[in-house]
């Protein structure tokens, strides 16, 4: 005669945990009702006291306190940025000399310098200046013309040494050549 313990099913663990929350909260909404309803004149009247004095008295002294607080720490911060201001010897005036003027005379910070050998055919020198602001690229469309021109320097040189003769045999494919 050996009792065997068999574990409860998920389905009686489930029904036994809303049973128990269910009874929990029919038991607190009935000692809810209970207690509001058994609630004496002279209970309502103490709890009118508490609340109002809380609302006139308590809260305006909580809300005095905060503003008293924020007020010291703002009137501290100000004190320490007139401090650094007056420190910086800045008293509210302007420098003396402006960064465009440390920068050095007529350039614009992002300003690019152009020559007449880098504007593009169809373009005038009229056409404007650069806006200050770096335009993405145009360190390279310089490298490119740069080594276009040495390319056509280089090439011209090429064709200048050598005589029409010499191009007409570099140039002159022949059968024989090929058999040899």
């Amino acid at each position: 005669m050996a009792d065997t313990y068999t574990p409860p099913t998920a389905s009686e663990l489930l029904t036994d945990f809303f049973n128990q929350l269910l009874g929990g909260v029919e038991n607190y909404f009935a000692n809810f009702y209970k207690n509001f309803t058994s609630i004496s004149a002279k209970r309502w009247i103490r709890m009118g006291v508490i609340v109002g004095a809380y609302l006139l008295v308590v809260r305006p002294l909580v809300d005095m306190f905060f503003r008293w607080s924020f007020d010291k720490k703002q009137a501290k911060e100000k004190k320490k940025r007139e401090e650094d201001q007056a420190a910086f010897g800045a008293d509210g005036k302007t420098a003396k000399m402006s960064p465009n003027s440390l920068r050095g005379p007529g350039k614009v910070l992002g300003e690019v310098e152009t020559d007449d050998e880098d504007t593009v055919k169809g373009q005038g020198k009229d056409t404007g200046k650069a806006t200050g602001v770096p335009e993405l690229g145009k360190g390279a469309r310089k490298r490119q013309k740069k080594q276009m021109k040495e390319a056509e320097k280089s090439a011209g040189a090429t064709m200048e040494g050598m005589t029409e003769e010499e191009l007409l045999e570099l140039l002159d494919w022949s059968e024989s050549d090929e058999e040899k």
